[in-house]
Parts: structure tokens; sequence; C-alpha cells
């Protein structure tokens, strides 16, 4: 029987993915939530809770891209050996 793949070279491979989830959410976040956003809804109340309702939406796929990455994506990666020496994973 072959050996296993590299847990370290795993974990990397789904920590890519995990961190890129983060930053996509991150840039969003930058974008929509920024003063300039703010101003431009001129106080009108609609137009805040819109933003608002936006920016929670948006937290919202975030935790649940998390979720998926957690519960579903790990499925896809192949066993590998546990290495003493690499505790992060």
């Amino acid at each position: 029987m072959p050996p296993r793949d590299n847990g370290r070279e795993i974990f990397s491979d789904y920590m890519d993915y995990v961190n890129d989830i983060r930053e996509r959410y991150q840039r969003d976040m930058r974008r929509m939530a920024t003063e300039d956003a703010v101003r431009e809804t001129n106080g009108n109340v609609k137009k805040m809770d819109a933003l608002a309702w936006r920016i929670i939406n948006r937290r919202k796929q975030f935790v649940e891209e998390l979720v998926y990455a957690y519960s579903e994506y790990k499925k896809t990666l192949p066993p590998c050996e546990y290495d003493l020496e690499y505790s992060d994973c």
C-alpha cells in the first residue's frame, strides 16, 4: 500500500481555501462598510437599512462559506498520516 499524502500539504491546501474565503470577505466589507457608503445614504432610513442588510447578508454568506469549508470541502481532501511534529493539523 502506498504511503498517504503529506498532512502538511493537505492542511496547507485547506488553509489556502479558507484564507481565500476570508480575503474575499474582508475585501467586500472594506468596500461596503465605508464612510462614503454611509454618506451616500444621505440619512435616508430606507437606504441605510438596505446598506445594513447588505452587510449582514455578506456576513451570513461568510459564515456559510466557512461552515461549508469545514463540513464539505474537507471531505474532498485525501486521507493523510498524522504528523506529531506539525501540531496545527
